[in-house]
């Protein structure tokens, strides 16, 4: 195809779609590839000399953080088959699993304690880190609630005060 068209042709000729999928933007999708990939250098040339002296295996840490990323871009296949109104009416329920899990974290017995720190929760085969859950469920709720009330948000002091109020209460804790 040329790059000099008619007007009249560029009108009926229908976008294409990208090789991923319907919607996705595949610079976005590149370069948070190129971000994972250098994170994967990171951590291998980082840690090789540390696992090898310790455990024997000098690719251990790299082997896991791959695991780690599989499991990451599986999960992005599924939430993307999520609609965004269900993501945006779900924000409340997901604030409340989030003050639920720092609540959570804070139990004796169930936060795991390192270097003086309790953040993590054991799951078996992992720790997750609850502030990184909390993070991803503050910004979709505050995202909906831009959504649902941007006119008062931008309008009024009080409209931008209500979310913040919410993200400094999950923060206080």
């Amino acid at each position: 195809m040329s790059l000099i068209m008619p007007l009249s042709n560029r009108s009926a000729e229908k976008p294409k779609k990208t090789i991923l999928a319907e919607g996705l933007d595949p610079v976005l999708i590149g370069v948070t590839l190129a971000l994972l990939c250098l994170g994967m250098v990171m951590v291998a040339s980082a840690s090789i000399t540390v696992a090898d002296r310790q455990l024997a295996t000098p690719f251990y840490y790299l082997h896991r953080q791959a695991f780690a990323a599989a499991i990451g871009l599986v999960a992005i296949i599924f939430m993307l088959k999520v609609r965004l109104v269900y993501w945006e009416k779900s924000g409340m329920a997901l604030l409340g699993f989030a003050f639920f899990l720092v609540i959570l974290v804070l139990l004796p017995g169930i936060g795991k304690t390192v270097n003086g720190s309790t953040r993590w929760i054991p799951l078996g085969l992992f720790n997750l880190q609850v502030s990184e859950v909390v993070k991803l469920f503050l910004l979709i709720y505050v995202a909906g609630y831009l959504v649902r009330h941007g006119e008062e948000v931008r309008s009024s002091l009080s409209g931008f005060l209500k979310p913040m109020v919410m993200v400094g209460l999950v923060c206080l804790f």
